[in-house]
């Protein structure tokens, strides 16, 4: 299927600039849905936006689901846009701990995106 429309650029502006206000309180599944959501429309999100979800990602890690851990990375993978080192270090170790909850699909997207960040994934994800 061909990629949807991008909104105008003034309301992706306004969306960015809220979540960026909101951003600090966002639980998990805002967070990969936020990625995701920007993966889908092929655009980066804005500095400040990008930031400031990967700083509240890295603080809330523990608390992701396998799914969250899985689609996130994935949306950073596609839009090239590699966590920054202190991310990936609490995404790794979460999903290390939550190894035994990974669906197929969150080890196949999970072990990708790391592919896709210049990362082998972790040897029990082989």
């Amino acid at each position: 299927a061909p990629p949807p429309a991008r909104p105008d650029a003034s309301l992706l502006d306004a969306l960015a600039s809220a979540a960026i206000d909101t951003s600090p309180s966002f639980p998990p599944e805002h967070l990969s849905s936020t990625l995701w959501a920007y993966a889908i429309l092929g655009a980066a999100p804005p500095p400040l936006l990008l930031a400031a979800l990967c700083d509240r990602a890295a603080a809330c890690a523990d608390s992701f689901l396998p799914h969250e851990l899985a689609d996130s990375l994935w949306a950073l993978a596609v839009l090239e846009c590699p966590p920054p080192p202190f991310l990936l270090l609490r995404f790794i170790s979460r999903a290390l701990h939550s190894i035994h909850d990974f669906q197929e699909d969150d080890v196949a997207n999970f072990a990708w995106a790391l592919g896709a960040c210049g990362h082998a994934p972790p040897r029990v994800l082989h």
